[in-house]
């Protein structure tokens, strides 16, 4: 089956869905272009197309009259978010998540990172985190690929660089928040998502990283 994936969707969230492992989804032959495309299985965009293909029996063996015990694997989901006040981590910290209602509650790490088990196809929550009980609004599975426009804009806003709701269109703001992007992290300030720029969004974003210092004057590339 050919599926066309829509806001909020993932491999892991539709492995859930159809009963499958989400490896065994995003390994298939038929999403080898995808796969190249997109490199990360969780950060599709709207309306890429997967393909997803009817499970298949699988047959075990075990003694009769007995009870055993079956689990399936892949759920619940990891999720980790890294925290800052500023450009300073949040570290141990504590913090309250509330996943479509569910509390999980827990203490950051040395470097303001959380990780709690959610659930694969939970779609909303918020973090009251620290002494000053901060609030942040979580939308799960809306993160689109860096390859593509709206995917820089959601990473420069989450990061505090963009004050305006990312629209996947070319505008103002985003040539501003890009300059400030590249500004603070020491590259040529063109205002353009370039691969140099698209390489520290990725680096500084989607893997948990502490803020370099900003780099001296007129040392920029």
């Amino acid at each position: 089956m050919k599926y066309t994936i829509k806001p909020g969707d993932s491999t892991l969230s539709l492995a859930d869905r159809f009963g499958l492992f989400a490896e065994t989804i995003w390994s298939d032959p038929a999403n080898a272009e995808l796969r190249q495309r997109r490199g990360d299985m969780n950060i599709l965009l709207p309306g890429d197309v997967l393909e997803i293909r009817d499970k298949q029996p699988r047959f075990e063996t075990r003694v009769t009259n007995q009870r055993h015990l079956f689990r399936r694997r892949g759920v619940p989901a990891k999720y980790r978010l890294q925290a800052f006040n500023g450009e300073k981590p949040r570290a141990f910290q504590r913090y309250l998540l509330l996943v479509d209602g569910a509390p999980h509650k827990g203490v950051t790490d040395k470097d303001g990172i959380l990780e709690e088990m959610i659930p694969p196809v939970a779609k909303e929550g918020r973090l009251t985190i620290g002494p000053d009980l901060f609030e942040i609004p979580i939308r799960f599975g809306l993160l689109d690929p860096l390859t593509e426009l709206i995917g820089v804009q959601k990473r420069l806003r989450n990061m505090g660089f963009l004050f305006t709701e990312p629209s996947g269109q070319p505008d103002e703001a985003t040539s501003e928040a890009l300059r400030l992007f590249q500004k603070r992290f020491g590259l040529q300030q063109t205002g353009e998502a370039n691969d140099e720029t698209r390489h520290m969004l990725e680096q500084m974003h989607d893997t948990p990283k502490l803020f370099p210092p900003p780099p001296l004057p007129g040392t920029e590339s």
